[in-house]
């Protein structure tokens, strides 16, 4: 009995290596086979002004807040992901674990901002859930579509949370497009992902916007491990045309602390995002 049990335990890791490297192979000869991406302003406002427009009739359909924050498919589905420091296939909703990740980091090293901005804020879900765990919060929310800003807007005034939201292109827009007030901090979730080029002006604007730092959940690739999964995560992720720069970009900051983690879990099973915390 105990020999059967154990034959089956066995082979039931040996099939789940043999997927795991059979994921590896195929992410791997694709990331070979993708052409290399040229991203820019142009391409992040194509891409994503039509992707967020999509989730109006969601917006429309969700009686709760929660609903709002949890999309079949979107948030939560079954799929390849990186979990708990483990690539694995199965049933996961990342958005709820960045979420959590930002607001213990927020209660860690910010603690006593009372006010945020995020950049890159997407539909304003994050936002969103900020202000219902931190009602005292006063929250502000920069996105680059308008698209994004109107259904951030609507989403906002459709579940009574007091939360600002105004375009602006963080990286090339002049001060004046700076309209909210200064806050006590500022995040970005996979918005500096999308800057190739431009981090350090990136970062410099968002910093001299706040009093006290900035949190940043974003893929670093020179913080990816030096294994086969994040050798290929490298590539797929220049090939991609997404950030680089980010740790030189830091070191021209006059900040007085800067701290790093890696997240334990991923949506993307060949990303490896980093928490950074820099303090002014």
């Amino acid at each position: 009995m105990h020999s059967v049990c154990l034959r089956k335990l066995l082979s039931g890791r040996k099939n789940k290596i043999k997927s795991k490297l059979a994921f590896l192979l195929r992410s791997g000869v694709s990331a070979v086979r993708r052409s290399a991406l040229s991203r820019g302003t142009r391409d992040v406002l194509t891409e994503y002004g039509s992707g967020w427009s999509s989730y109006r009739e969601t917006l429309a359909s969700s009686d709760t807040l929660e609903q709002w924050l949890c999309i079949e498919n979107l948030d939560e589905r079954e799929d390849w992901f990186y979990v708990d420091g483990e690539l694995t296939y199965r049933r996961f909703n990342s958005s709820n674990f960045y979420r959590q990740t930002l607001a213990q980091t927020l209660r860690s090293q910010l603690a006593t901002a009372e006010s945020i901005t995020e950049y890159g804020c997407g539909i304003g879900r994050n936002l969103l859930y900020l202000k219902k765990l931190f009602p005292n919060l006063r929250c502000y929310g920069y996105e680059l579509t308008p698209d994004g800003v109107d259904i951030a807007r609507q989403a906002a005034a459709k579940f009574a949370l007091d939360i600002e939201y105004a375009q602006l292109d963080y990286v090339f827009d002049p001060p004046e497009k700076f309209v909210f007030p200064v806050t006590d901090a500022a995040f970005t979730m996979f918005s500096l992902e999308q800057l190739p080029t431009g981090c350090d002006i990136a970062l410099g604007n968002i910093l001299s916007h706040v009093r006290y730092g900035s949190i940043h959940l974003e893929p670093i690739p020179e913080y990816y491990p030096k294994t086969l999964r994040g050798m290929i995560a490298r590539l797929d992720h220049r090939k991609a045309g997404y950030l680089g720069g980010f740790p030189a970009a830091v070191e021209r900051q006059n900040l007085k602390t800067v701290s790093r983690q890696r997240a334990t879990s991923a949506h993307n099973p060949l990303m490896f995002p980093s928490v950074i915390v820099l303090h002014k």
